[in-house]
């Protein structure tokens, strides 16, 4: 069985006249090793393989912008037509399909048109301000929601994404997106109905009945958007519990220097 030799290291003298005044002239450390510090992931990989980086969140605010500004853009237009004297509208139709439109070698046996898009005039003040008041609606829900994307963007290129700030700003995106998203749905809704009505007033026999469609997914939306905030609301209490940590500890350990 052989031996493991280990180097002798030369005794020091701590009494003589040339001892050293302390351990740290003496070439010895009470501390322990420590290892390299690492900052975050950007240290090893760099900085392009860190996701999201600025430049997406740039461009993903800018994306979040545009698609507001033109809501706006095309909301004000669509609100000016529908106080001028030709209204575009779509409607609810019940109106057949000619079998005998076909003219290839299939055949259609029913069909039905299920909209129609219609250009009206001289209707009332009512479905008017229904119909704007539908667009208007979906408009700033749009502007609501690319908001919180802009500023969600904003506070990660920060890195301190769990804000209060930004919790109360998904939150109301949430609502408007639940609020906002059926609610114009049914102005509009109400709209049409009313222009219905004054296109036919038998609605038995007209080509437009009451109906609507009603689309639920801005409502299953902001219910997984409420989730989000949930979870926002969580990280925030982490951390500020973890910045709490921080200042007790860095306060222990001053504390515990002025005792030494």
């Amino acid at each position: 069985m052989s031996r493991r030799r280990f180097p002798r290291i030369a005794p020091i003298d701590l009494t003589g006249p040339d001892a050293p005044a302390s351990l740290t002239e003496a070439g010895i450390s009470n501390r322990a090793p420590q290892a390299d510090k690492w900052d975050g992931p950007d240290d090893r990989h760099g900085a392009a393989s860190h996701w999201p980086n600025r430049g997406n969140l740039a461009t993903i605010s800018f994306a979040a912008f545009i698609a507001g500004a033109v809501t706006i853009g095309s909301s004000a237009v669509r609100i000016a037509e529908t106080f001028g004297e030709r209204v575009q509208v779509t409607l609810a139709a019940n109106s057949a399909v000619p079998t005998d439109s076909a003219s290839g070698p299939a055949s259609i046996v029913s069909g039905t048109h299920p909209t129609a898009a219609l250009i009206v005039t001289g209707l009332s003040p009512g479905p008017r301000l229904l119909l704007a008041g539908g667009i208007l609606v979906m408009a700033l829900t749009v502007v609501v929601v690319a908001a919180a994307i802009m500023y969600l963007c904003f506070r990660l290129g920060q890195g301190a994404p769990f804000a209060a700030a930004l919790t109360r700003m998904l939150s109301i995106s949430a609502w408007a997106l639940i609020l906002g998203g059926l609610g114009g749905q049914l102005l509009t809704g109400f709209g049409g109905w009313m222009v219905a009505s004054e296109l036919n007033a038998d609605p038995p026999r007209s080509e437009f009945p009451f109906a609507a469609s009603l689309d639920a997914w801005p409502f299953f939306a902001g219910i997984a958007l409420r989730l989000i905030v949930a979870a926002f609301r969580a990280g925030e209490r982490l951390q500020h519990e973890t910045a709490r940590a921080k200042r007790l500890a860095e306060r222990l350990r001053r504390d515990t220097e002025g005792l030494v």
